[in-house]
């Protein structure tokens, strides 16, 4: 059995999320999230999410390990910026040499 299709706009998915991810779950739906009439994301259910990881190659387990390390490395990048802006960079001044001129 095919499972139920029901498209909506954006700004309604955001105002009822918790209504609408209830409804996929619930039904074993997809829900499409529309922006000016063109569908840009979808909500599947985690029963339909493991047939697609199966066709991808991909566990769930795999993902959220790798959601972890990326999380890691993006906090960590934050902490090493922080620490970057605490140095007061002060520039030199430059002077070129002046070329192509004999002097003698």
């Amino acid at each position: 059995m095919l499972p139920q299709i029901r498209a909506i706009s954006f700004t309604n998915f955001r105002n009822n999320a918790t209504q609408e991810i209830n409804y996929v779950s619930t039904h074993q739906a997809h829900l499409w999230i529309m922006k000016h009439g063109v569908p840009v994301a979808s909500v599947i259910s985690m029963r339909d999410e493991d047939v697609l990881s199966r066709i991808h190659g991909r566990n769930m387990g795999e993902m959220m390990a790798r959601m972890e390390v990326d999380q890691a490395r993006v906090k960590e990048a934050m902490i090493t910026s922080k620490e970057y802006l605490k140095y007061e960079v002060v520039g030199q001044e430059w002077t070129y040499p002046v070329l192509g001129l004999n002097v003698g």
